[in-house]
């Protein structure tokens, strides 16, 4: 034994032996780790609760290399549980639970991940990613655009009426961009304001070369419908309230619009319509002029205490229009 331990206090020499042992454990398990020896590994660390956190680290990442789940997460929650400033531990824990279904337990490690470094890469994209599995692109796109993803090599439409000329225009991204997640809710915002699209999504499809192709999937609005069976049940779907809806929308594939209100009640009388398109062609601004037309009786007697009130006394009449540029 060397000198200087003889001359330690017994405790003092016992402490520093166990972290000599352990710090030479340690370097072995970092050499097997290196070679990928994770049986020699899991038979070098057995379960134990005094390991310091690498070395829980270590033990878990070679549970997880032999499928062993439950283990690797008992140990890397160990780990987490002695250094929580650790980044690595929520980030494998996130891969266990990933592997083991748990998507939502997945995002919360990586969420603990990114509070301790939001910059790190594999953080960022591993939770883009689960979120691009419950296809929330929107949500995808916040943590991807961090590290300067998703590249975009193409973008593709479905053979559509509207002129390709103001669909393009329409799209706040372009193709050999990073599509970034203001662009995208601009596009969306510009779409909405067409009218032309009543369902639509963007599909996110990755690529062997870590780009990504991104789809635009719609249906659109033509005319007074893509069926007549569509067309009749929009235009007479006011009947109850004795009101048809003419309209007619995608104008000779244009994105104008018009759409009209026709209401025959004999006490509620009114006619309505609008026609509105983009300005210049160009989705990012849109006209609309409008007229609006009443002629109608109410009767209080029913909802008003005052015996001075009778049937017909209350008449609206009224005729108005205007114009707006909305962007």
């Amino acid at each position: 034994m060397p000198l200087f331990l003889l001359l330690m206090p017994p405790m003092l020499a016992r402490d520093f032996q166990r972290d000599t042992v352990s710090a030479d454990l340690l370097v072995r398990v970092k050499s097997l780790y290196e070679e990928g020896s994770w049986d020699t590994i899991v038979k070098l660390l057995p379960a134990s609760r005094d390991y310091p956190a690498d070395m829980d680290y270590y033990r878990g990442m070679a549970l997880a290399g032999t499928h062993r789940w439950d283990e690797a997460r008992e140990a890397f929650e160990a780990g987490q549980n002695k250094n929580r400033a650790d980044k690595r531990f929520p980030l494998e824990l996130a891969g266990v639970a990933f592997k083991q279904g748990r998507l939502f337990e997945a995002r919360s490690h990586l969420r603990r991940a990114l509070n301790l470094d939001p910059g790190d890469s594999y953080a960022n994209d591993f939770l883009a990613t689960l979120f691009l599995l419950d296809q929330n692109l929107e949500a995808s796109l916040k943590y991807w655009n961090r590290i300067g993803k998703p590249f975009l090599e193409t973008v593709t439409t479905p053979a559509l009426l509207v002129r390709a000329a103001i669909l393009d225009r329409a799209f706040a991204f372009s193709p050999a961009s990073i599509l970034r997640l203001d662009d995208l809710l601009t596009t969306r915002s510009r779409l909405n304001s067409m009218e032309i699209f009543p369902r639509y999504r963007f599909e996110l499809v990755p690529r062997p070369d870590n780009k990504f192709d991104l789809a635009f999937r719609c249906v659109e609005r033509n005319g007074l419908g893509n069926s007549w069976l569509e067309g009749l049940l929009s235009l007479f779907r006011g009947i109850p309230y004795q009101t048809v809806h003419p309209e007619f929308f995608n104008l000779k594939g244009s994105a104008v619009n018009w759409v009209s209100l026709v209401r025959f009640d004999a006490q509620k009388r009114r006619l309505y319509s609008s026609l509105s398109g983009p300005l210049g062609a160009d989705p990012k601004w849109r006209y609309r002029v409008y007229v609006d037309g009443r002629k109608e009786n109410w009767d209080v007697s029913r909802t008003s205490r005052s015996p001075a009130l009778a049937a017909g006394d209350i008449a609206l009449q009224s005729v108005s229009g205007g114009a707006e540029i909305q962007s």
